[in-house]
């Protein structure tokens, strides 16, 4: 199973909730099937380490806090469902993940002609790619 495929169950259930179908809106499908798709995202990313340089492996695992961290707030979600705080914070990591692949095209596969490509086996290349990471508040 994708990650796809949980987005696309999560858009069906989104669906069925927008046309009033009694299960979706009893059961809150629609967060239960966005935490889902979020969990299954998480996992995906964090075992498609295996046989990765150490950048590669340190923007993944980097990525996979903020997808877990917008899981955690999609699930709390359904048991406080008026909490302005977690819909903010399902929203600024739905959004961080969006600035991760911006930014990972950079680093990973630069796209700018005769830039200067980072180096993958590089310490302060990696410490670096920590601090300019779109969810740590020195890279904002």
């Amino acid at each position: 199973m994708t990650m796809y495929f949980f987005f696309g169950l999560h858009g069906i259930t989104e669906l069925m909730h927008i046309y009033g179908f009694p299960l979706a809106k009893s059961l809150h499908l629609p967060h239960v099937s966005l935490a889902l798709a979020y969990f299954m995202e998480g996992l995906l990313f964090f075992f498609h380490l295996h046989g990765k340089d150490m950048m590669e492996v340190h923007v993944h695992v980097l990525l996979v806090y903020v997808i877990y961290g917008t899981t955690l707030a999609t699930a709390l979600e359904i048991k406080f469902r008026s909490s302005l705080l977690l819909a903010v914070l399902r929203s600024a990591g739905t959004f961080l993940q969006g600035l991760w692949f911006w930014a990972v095209a950079f680093i990973l596969y630069n796209p700018i002609p005769n830039a200067v490509k980072w180096d993958p086996a590089s310490h302060a290349d990696n410490m670096l790619v920590t601090a300019v990471s779109p969810q740590t508040p020195h890279g904002q």
